[in-house]
């Protein structure tokens, strides 16, 4: 019987050449505007939500005389210690809503922060606060004078990143580990709130002003890593009668979720191969006497019956010999290897579907 896998995500850690062993290392420049994208403008009609909206989720759900989402009465008693996920919120004080769909430093200036409606004028700058996914992040708040000031132009900073897959975690049936961890099942824009309270002590970045390095000395080195994911086609899981792509489980189980097209050249079909070429230079992996291992994970999921042996090798060696995929399962496996395979040019994966068509 014939056998189909996806290649679904290959994440590669290595060794990376740094300039700083030859060259002084250059003070930090300061962001600009220009790559530091402000919160767009709410374009949406009055009654939607815009990019950035004052929200007060309790007293709206409370102020709706009893046919809200929350009830006066006749409510379940839970245990102290329940954990809804929503302790971080204080119901008293007015949340900002920032969308973020791709990670990087982003830069809100004061301007913008007045126009959603924000009184930067009457706010101490230590009393903001920023929240994403229940965990309060660090800010830095640029301020020449007691509030930010639209004239002075200051502004608050801070690092955003997308929504990756971690959140799907609650939503799997029974999995032994999350099948994409960088790509979520629903929605690629995370949501950061922005507030302000009373305290002086909420988290911060701290300027870093000391420009002297004649006390420290040049690494050879340092760890990056690259994720090559294939994301095109939604694999809704198991299949009866297989092959017409009908879900047998309305559950999201372990091989649910945004794969490889059968388009795009990445499923392995029974006795063949594909090659992978990672996103990196091999002309900047370092490669010393002191040059730790590169670290590589794939998965891989069946999207048929039967059973799969799989070989996985780079230029220079086979790093995984004979393995087996079965079924509709998924396949995770992670190994390392010298960072001096890495200097290949192209330096290539290569999985090898090791069924015969007569296999069942």
């Amino acid at each position: 019987m014939k056998k189909l896998y996806f290649i679904f995500f290959l994440f590669c850690s290595f060794p990376l050449f740094i300039a700083a062993q030859v060259t002084p290392v250059q003070k930090p420049k300061q962001p600009t505007a220009k790559i530091l994208p402000v919160a767009p403008k709410a374009t949406e009609p009055a009654q939607t939500t815009p990019k950035i909206l004052g929200k007060e989720p309790a007293k709206a759900a409370l102020g709706n005389k009893g046919k809200g989402a929350i009830q006066t009465h006749n409510r379940r008693k839970v245990s102290s210690t329940t954990v809804y996920g929503n302790e971080w919120i204080n119901y008293s004080q007015k949340y900002y809503k920032i969308k973020i769909a791709k990670n990087g430093l982003y830069r809100i200036d004061s301007t913008t922060l007045a126009k959603y409606g924000i009184p930067v004028g009457t706010i101490n700058p230590k009393n903001y606060q920023l929240f994403f996914r229940g965990q309060q992040q660090y800010i830095y708040v640029r301020s020449k004078t007691a509030n930010l000031s639209e004239v002075n132009g200051d502004y608050i900073e801070f690092y955003g990143q997308y929504n990756d897959g971690v959140p799907d975690s609650l939503v799997y049936y029974k999995i032994k580990y999350l099948p994409n961890p960088y790509y979520s099942l629903f929605n690629d824009t995370s949501t950061y709130y922005l507030t302000w309270n009373s305290s002086t002590t909420n988290f911060r970045l701290t300027e870093q002003t000391d420009t002297s390095w004649a006390s420290g000395y040049p690494i050879p080195y340092v760890m990056t890593s690259t994720v090559n994911l294939e994301n095109q086609w939604y694999f809704q899981g198991a299949t009866i009668p297989e092959g017409i792509f009908i879900p047998n489980d309305p559950r999201f189980v372990q091989d649910v979720a945004w794969v490889g097209s059968p388009y795009n050249n990445t499923w392995v079909t029974d006795n063949s191969k594909i090659a992978f070429t990672p996103n990196l230079d091999s002309a900047y992996v370092y490669d010393g006497s002191v040059a730790p291992s590169a670290f590589m994970r794939t998965v891989l999921l069946g999207v048929n019956t039967g059973i799969t042996p799989f070989t996985m090798s780079d230029n220079l060696r086979q790093l995984w010999i004979n393995d087996t995929c079965k079924g509709f399962g998924a396949f995770d496996t992670s190994f390392t290897f010298p960072a001096l395979d890495l200097k290949q040019s192209p330096f290539q994966f290569t999985y090898y579907n090791n069924a015969s068509t007569t296999n069942s």
